[in-house]
């Protein structure tokens, strides 16, 4: 029987430069095999997205429940809970129409009712509808799905709490608390928190703060408030973020710290807590610890009424009532000399001294799908499509980030501008310099794009003694795109020698973390076979999980052993699909491939 045979391409399209795998080993499986016909079996199958085949969303959609209970039991906000579910079904490149079609043909488990009832709720896709969101959960709710009680319930109370649900025993506490359903009983409710509170709920346990806060059925203890507060807010809760800085203002439980107030109302109202938002303004509008700014405190205003803050619609600055877990606090208005206001508006929602926030969250995506082995096309769409979702001007954050060269993050990210050409013509040797420069100051983005610059001589002479440091200092960190380039490096004697024992532990641990780019080298490792045997169930299983991640090359390769039956089973309906794969991504081989089988 033939064997499969690889060569190493460096001069074709599989080079950094022109697709960026970030150094995976560039060998293809070479088609020296004899065709065998099949009888052709039209496909069952279409593709909802470029990774997902329809008849595994069953799985996707059960990934999602299991995220969203994951999430409700650790007590994150709603809308946290969404951001969360639609990051999701983005970073798997899942098309929401799609997704939301497929459950309208597929209402015959809990988890799709209850899903469909989760985008008429949230309004995505479709109109907000809580009508047909309460009948969707309802009807989830009756098929003993738990996140639909849980929802259900938070609509109206529905239903009992089972003991180990977090989630469930927090909101039983709410029933007693409010009377919902019950006669109140606020020892009662002050046990369930305290029980929701033992399970990690933040909600539980900043409720259990509340009550300790006012002496709800336990006795007053401010310390045991804050601590409580505290605990919660370091979990992500926005009220408990809200209420600690509240702590701080009045000198509760802790000494008086006023910029720690603004800072937690701030970062609180920027998780989308209304009273965070509403308490905002008021800092803004009388310069409580920050400069007097009528613009924003609008801003903040605008926001929370949006939200529904009664307070924030009529600008009514009467404080509301702490003692209630179910609200937050709103602070004393404090009158101080009008000071105008020194910042502008660089867009609709982003305020221009607000921008590094901005920067910073869009580097550290960046740096996850790097580290995802995500090709250099998707990152930078990411990018601009933060910048989008800002709705921020292009030239306005490049002109920023000019004025900006402080912290590494803008170093990176005006270099990152100037090699893609982003409100600026191309500029690579810019980008080297800018790059190296982020680098020193020990960026970890900046750190893996110079090495491969190093590599490849772009920028600048290629430096391999230099590119070997730069990805060990990112291997040492765990990084896994470190961790593969670090391997890339012993396999090809990059500024080390060569260790191919070394390299196939690299990959390996790469590999494990989810690095595509790393599953793809070592299965290729595993065709060698110098360093383990071959393989090709492992070579299958090893470029189906890089393929499902996106990698071109592996999807190709996917698609040739399915073609020809190569560590599975025939099946030219999957090697069609996968060939397409590949071809929507540029790889001319796929395409030639795919007209030959099809035309066969």
């Amino acid at each position: 029987m033939s064997e499969i045979h690889v060569t190493k391409n460096l001069d074709k399209m599989y080079t950094s430069n022109s697709y960026d795998l970030s150094h995976e080993k560039m060998i293809r499986i070479i088609q020296n095999f004899n065709k065998i016909d099949m009888k052709e079996i039209k496909p069952t199958t279409q593709n909802i997205n470029e990774n997902i085949y329809e008849g595994d969303l069953g799985i996707v959609v059960d990934k999602l429940i299991d995220l969203n209970m994951k999430n409700l039991n650790k007590g994150i906000d709603n809308n946290v809970r969404k951001k969360e579910i639609l990051d999701y079904i983005d970073i798997h490149n899942i098309i929401i129409q799609e997704i939301y079609n497929w459950l309208l043909n597929n209402q015959n488990s809990s988890n799709s009712i209850y899903l469909l009832g989760f985008f008429n709720y949230h309004g995505i896709i479709t109109n907000t509808n809580e009508q047909k969101a309460f009948e969707l959960y309802y009807t989830a709710a009756e098929l003993k799905n738990m996140v639909a009680q849980l929802d259900i319930a938070t609509m109206y109370i529905f239903g009992s709490a089972a003991s180990d649900i977090p989630s469930a025993v927090e909101k039983l506490g709410f029933c007693y608390y409010n009377g919902i359903g019950t006669d109140i009983n606020k020892e009662k409710a002050f046990k369930l928190y305290q029980d929701a509170a033992d399970l990690g709920n933040s909600h539980g346990i900043y409720s259990l703060g509340c009550c300790y806060h006012c002496g709800i059925g336990t006795s007053l203890n401010k310390k045991k408030a804050f601590d409580l507060y505290e605990e919660a807010a370091y979990l992500g809760n926005t009220s408990a973020l809200n209420s600690l800085g509240w702590c701080y203002k009045e000198g509760f439980g802790t000494v008086i710290d006023l910029q720690k107030t603004f800072e937690l109302c701030q970062k609180s109202a920027n998780l989308e807590n209304r009273f965070a938002q509403y308490n905002l303004g008021l800092m803004y509008e009388n310069g409580y610890q920050v400069e007097k700014d009528i613009t924003k405190a609008i801003y903040w205003y605008k926001k929370s009424a949006k939200q529904g803050h009664k307070r924030a619609k009529k600008n009514n600055l009467e404080v509301s009532n702490i003692c209630n877990p179910s609200h937050g606090q709103n602070f004393n208005k404090v009158n101080m000399k009008e000071i105008e206001p020194t910042t502008q508006n660089i867009n609709n929602n982003i305020y221009e001294e607000d921008l590094s926030i901005v920067i910073d969250e869009m580097i550290d995506l960046y740096f996850k799908e790097l580290n995802e082995g995500k090709s250099k096309k998707i990152r930078k769409k990411h990018v601009l499509d933060c910048i989008n979702n800002y709705r921020i001007n292009l030239q306005e954050i490049y002109n920023w980030l000019l004025n900006n060269q402080k912290v590494s993050n803008s170093i990176y990210l005006l270099g990152f501008f100037n090699y893609y050409g982003i409100g600026i013509a191309i500029n690579i040797q810019k980008a080297f310099e800018l790059y190296r420069k982020a680098a020193e100051l020990e960026n970890n983005a900046a750190l893996f794009d110079f090495a491969n610059m190093c590599i490849d001589g772009v920028g600048g002479d290629k430096d391999y003694e230099n590119a070997f440091k730069l990805s060990k200092k990112l291997a040492e960190k765990e990084y896994s795109g470190g961790l593969n380039l670090l391997g890339y490096c012993y396999d090809n004697g990059i500024g080390t020698d060569v260790n191919m024992q070394q390299a196939f532990n690299l990959y390996q641990k790469a590999a494990d973390l989810g690095n595509c780019i790393a599953q793809y080298n070592l299965a290729q490792m595993y065709i060698d076979g110098l360093v383990v045997e071959k393989d090709y169930k492992k070579i299958f299983e090893l470029f189906l999980k890089a393929a499902n991640l996106g990698n071109c090359s592996s999807q190709y390769n996917l698609a040739w052993m399915y073609e020809n039956g190569y560590g599975t089973e025939k099946d030219k309906n999957k090697a069609i699909y996968w060939y397409e794969k590949s071809s929507n991504q540029g790889d001319e081989d796929a395409q030639n491939a795919l007209k030959k089988l099809l035309n066969g």
